[in-house]
């Protein structure tokens, strides 16, 4: 019977058939009871002896061909209970016959051809209700179970057209149609026929793969609550996981579709579900941050050969970014070496270097471990580089404006996170760079501001003219109130950058550098910059912190106290010192540090040379005992 797993003999074997005796009609169609055109019982006598898995095949790709009777509600209930007499009759002769194919194979040939026909059922939403009603989704859903997986390939066929988004959503009652397919357990039974094909047999196992994931993205497009279900039993999650590093074929380098697949369907899954981010993490002993590490490792050296590979990289780097969302998470990436191969995929200014730096400003936000490490590594260099607009990526002919824009705010993201969670001699490697050549970061800070707060000054004076009609109903069906709304769409058009550039400005004319903070505000008034405006955006984005973050925003809030005591008093008052620094942060600092570990060095080179002279002592006496006892010997 394994010899014929992919065993349905469908009505169209004329070629593959013996020549019919005198008389006797080669033609062996066998339609269902419902279709239009009722044909002869196939005759058994015909079947050739022996029917090898290349011809059950054929056989196969030619079982589509039947013309079927449109289903309406009129016939549904009679077409489900047909595909239910199907299925009995199948499991029967399966079980009578459980070593002689032959006996079976015309029940099972019957029952492809019946399941094929319920494609045309996506056509027609109106009559799921009744279908489900009927128990025809039970029916299908039971098949996925079927021994011949040809058999559970062509339901997920079915079920991948039936699930369709778009579909579902012209049903009377979507909400309940969903309830009923998850309640029937599709979510589990998707994903355990997905564990179960093996890509590497055929195409058709691999349109099989493309069925599930359709499946699984058309459920997680309805409801996107289901993420958590899909990820309960890290079944789906581990699969993707395997799947976006291991190509059909197992070149490394290789590319197939359900690869980008996989990739889509995992950002999906991280980006709707808390559970999924924190399940395959560091907090619940996953592994997910090491395994998109080593998927992206390989772009360290090469470039995407085909936009199908860029698009697919692009979602594992969001992936990873979205796993960052959690504390633990980042902590693991930077014990991993993460953040030395994002420096380094960005020093060698590699295709995603852009998608690097996004991981960067993810992994140091509120993450002081991962300050430290990013200092050390000497990633202010290439930092600072994009901040000045000096880098760009190798493979850019021209520039890009808006990914030079994004790669502007992460950057400027990143600075603030440094400010925030560096101590000690990185606190002071990160006041250097801003010191450097006449202060000239700090002139492109203040201009960034300029833009920045221009751009949003316009944006609301624009939004103050527009009718929104369509966006005022969207806010009433999202239940967010006007202000709110214009908050979040202020984010969208630069107000959040804004925020970071203003609360760097803040943070550097506290962290205790007189060099550095009367240059700023000598800066501010050159420019005529109302601090009124740095005090309401700092204000402002600390009226719109989480609840978890009281600590951070009562410091921000008292930083900014003593930066308008500063500017008020022209930058010559010496600023109090946040509290995560420490004393003496300024180039003195760095100058001692470096001392201290030229005598260190010096130290370490001393203790070498005295083992070293040690140990040649020892081999000397050794070769004195032995000539000595050599002398012993021969006298």
């Amino acid at each position: 019977m394994e010899s014929i797993k992919a065993g349905i003999v469908p009505p169209s074997l004329a070629k593959d058939m013996p020549p019919a005796p005198p008389g006797v009609s080669q033609e062996l169609p066998s339609a269902p009871v419902a279709l239009a055109e009722k044909k002869p019982e196939l005759d058994l006598a015909l079947l050739p002896d022996e029917i090898d898995e290349e011809t059950v095949k054929k056989i196969l790709d030619q079982a589509d061909e039947m013309h079927v009777e449109v289903l309406t509600e009129a016939n549904l209930r009679r077409a489900v209970a047909q595909l239910e007499r199907r299925i009995k009759k199948n499991q029967q002769d399966r079980i009578r016959h459980a070593e002689d194919p032959e006996k079976w194979i015309k029940s099972e040939v019957d029952l492809d051809e019946e399941i094929k026909r319920w494609k045309q059922l996506a056509a027609d939403p109106a009559l799921y209700p009744l279908f489900i009603e009927a128990r025809g989704l039970e029916l299908l859903l039971s098949l996925l179970n079927h021994s011949n997986q040809d058999i559970q390939l062509e339901v997920i066929d079915v079920l991948a057209e039936f699930t369709d988004a778009d579909t579902l959503a012209e049903c009377k009652n979507p909400q309940e149609i969903l309830n009923k397919l998850v309640e029937h357990q599709l979510p589990e039974l998707t994903v355990e026929t997905l564990q179960r094909i093996n890509e590497e047999s055929g195409e058709d196992e691999q349109r099989g793969v493309s069925h599930c994931l359709s499946i699984v993205e058309n459920l997680l497009e309805s409801e996107p609550s289901l993420a958590g279900k899909f990820t309960k039993f890290h079944k789906l999650p581990n699969w993707l996981l395997r799947r976006v590093r291991n190509p059909v074929g197992g070149q490394p380098t290789a590319f197939d579709f359900n690869r980008l697949y996989a990739s889509e369907i995992l950002v999906v899954l991280l980006q709707n579900s808390a559970e999924a981010r924190e399940s395959l993490g560091a907090k619940q002993g996953g592994d997910a941050v090491d395994k998109l590490l080593r998927a992206v490792a390989v772009y360290r050296k090469r470039d995407p050969e085909s936009s199908q590979e860029e698009e697919m990289a692009q979602n594992l780097f969001d992936a990873l970014c979205s796993l960052l969302l959690v504390p633990a998470n980042k902590e693991l990436l930077g014990k991993q070496q993460g953040i030395e191969l994002m420096l380094r995929i960005v020093k060698e200014r590699r295709f995603f270097c852009s998608q690097a730096i996004k991981v960067l400003d993810f992994a140091l936000l509120a993450c002081p471990p991962n300050c430290q490490i990013f200092v050390e590594k000497l990633g202010l260099k290439f930092l600072f580089s994009i901040f000045m607009k000096k880098a760009r990526p190798s493979h850019q002919k021209k520039r890009n404006k808006a990914q030079e824009r994004r790669d502007e705010e992460h950057a400027v993201s990143i600075i603030n996170s440094l400010c925030r969670g560096c101590s000690g001699v990185a606190t002071a490697r990160v006041l250097n760079k801003f010191m450097e050549n006449q202060c000239e970061k700090l002139e492109r800070l203040l201009e960034l501001h300029d833009a920045y707060q221009a751009q949003i000054d316009a944006f609301f004076a624009r939004r103050e003219e527009e009718k929104r009609d369509e966006d005022d109903e969207l806010t009433k069906q999202l239940e967010i109130d006007d202000e709110e709304r214009k908050y979040l769409d202020a984010c969208d058009h630069g107000l959040f950058t804004l925020q970071q550039i203003d609360s760097v400005i803040v943070r550097l004319a506290n962290m205790g550098n007189a060099l550095v903070t009367k240059r700023l505000v000598d800066l501010l008034n050159m420019r005529s910059i109302d601090t009124r405006q740095i005090h309401k955006v700092v204000t402002d984005f600390t009226e719109h912190m989480d609840e978890k973050a009281a600590t951070e925003r009562a410091r921000l809030l008292h930083l900014l106290k003593r930066f308008e005591e500063i500017y008020d008093a022209g930058g010559v008052v010496v600023a109090e010192e946040e509290e995560s620094m420490e004393e003496d942060t300024d180039e003195e600092e760095v100058e001692r540090e470096r001392e201290k570990e030229e005598r260190e060095k010096e130290k370490e080179e001393k203790e070498r040379e005295r083992r070293l002279r040690s140990e040649k002592n020892r081999r000397d006496r050794d070769d004195d005992r032995d000539r000595h006892k050599r002398r012993r010997r021969d006298d």
